[in-house]
């Protein structure tokens, strides 16, 4: 099996696996699951949190190496990766319209959705660089 294609496998089965565990941690709330903050993060636009916009970047870059556009996937992938990475600077999440919670921590849902990502952004580099050297010869 091309590495590609192991490294795609392994961020398919660890993107969900990262919705059931907790992203973010609060002193004075219950974590939020990745799933709640797949569900809900969209609104991060609002408050100049973009980290959210990770997940469709990350489908895109999954269907692009589906249809072996490995060029448009990288650039998808990478998109992504740096995206997500800006989860680093959220420092609130908002509950309701009075105020932001102070984020603590990210949880392992994060770490592992961040990885899962970086994957398929490294499947996409593989299946590039693959693609490049057969059509070369």
């Amino acid at each position: 099996m091309q590495p590609y294609k192991l490294l795609l496998a392994a961020s398919v089965v660890l993107y969900p696996t990262s919705l059931s565990l907790p992203a973010l941690l609060f002193a004075q709330h219950v974590p939020l699951s990745g799933l709640d903050v797949l569900a809900w993060g969209w609104w991060g636009l609002l408050t100049w949190d973009p980290a959210w916009y990770a997940n469709p970047a990350y489908v895109t870059t999954i269907v692009l190496i589906a249809m072996r556009r490995f060029g448009a996937a990288l650039v998808a992938g990478a998109f992504a990766v740096l995206v997500g990475i800006s989860s680093f600077f959220a420092q609130a999440w908002w509950f309701n319209e009075g105020s932001g919670t102070p984020i603590t921590a990210l949880g392992t849902g994060f770490y592992v959705w961040l990885l899962a990502l970086a994957l398929a952004a490294l499947g996409a580099l593989f299946a590039w660089k693959a693609n490049k050297a057969q059509t070369a010869n």
